[in-house]
C-alpha cells in the first residue's frame, strides 16, 4: 500500500533506481511505528489532488 500524508513534506524511499531522498528511510520507519502503536489501524480520508495548471 502506499500512503501520502496530507500537508506533510516527507522525504522519498528508494523507488527502483530512482535513489531515496534524506532522511526517507528513517520516516518510512518513523511512520511505521506510529501505525503499529495505533494497533495497526489507519483513518484514511479522501481529499482532491491539486491539479497544475
Amino acid at each position: 500500500m502506499s500512503v501520502e500524508l496530507c500537508g506533510i513534506d516527507a522525504p522519498k524511499v528508494k523507488q527502483g533506481e530512482v535513489p531515496a531522498q534524506a532522511l526517507g528511510d528513517e520516516a518510512k520507519d518513523k511512520l511505521l511505528k506510529l501505525v503499529a502503536a495505533a494497533d495497526n489501524q489507519l483513518m484514511i480520508i479522501p481529499v482532491a489532488k491539486k491539479v497544475a495548471i
